[in-house]
């Protein structure tokens, strides 16, 4: 996505199965947990179509380091549906905020970045942009209409 587009990007929007999906396992994993969100961007919203739950290379309650190889598969198969990545899911033991790593990494992946406290839940949504970090809405629908 590119940074112009997500400066347009107000909100996230993601069905209510794949956020549930999502949510329960963020609650069972003991580790970080994460998620590509592939989808389009349309007006202002970030539209989520396909989620792909991660394979990791490396795992731990504070970091998680994502299979290359599943990165590759991933990508390629968004793009063959003409979708591109508009955001990335993961958990926190924590308020739901992004970390001094996450905003590292923010800058390299410039999309919508949902985290979860995966101790309560609570879900907030994030862009980084020139100007400094952005909250964005969540928005959970039952289905595409």
């Amino acid at each position: 996505m590119g940074e112009e587009l997500l400066e347009m990007v107000s909100r996230i929007v993601i069905l209510k199965e794949k956020m549930n999906l999502l949510l329960e396992e963020s609650k069972k994993s003991e580790k970080e947990f994460g998620a590509l969100l592939f989808g389009r961007i349309e007006g202002n919203k970030a539209i989520v179509h396909l989620i792909k739950l991660l394979r990791y290379s490396e795992r731990s309650t504070t970091h998680f380091i994502a299979d290359p190889i599943f990165l590759m598969e991933s990508f390629s198969e968004a793009e063959k549906m003409g979708l591109e990545l508009v955001g990335i899911f993961h958990s926190h033991p924590a308020p739901p905020k992004p970390s001094a790593s996450d905003l590292r990494y923010m800058e390299l992946n410039p999309v919508v970045w949902l985290i979860v406290d995966n101790t309560n839940l609570t879900v907030g949504a994030y862009v980084l942009e020139k100007g400094g970090l952005r909250q964005v809405g969540i928005e959970v629908i039952k289905n595409f209409s």
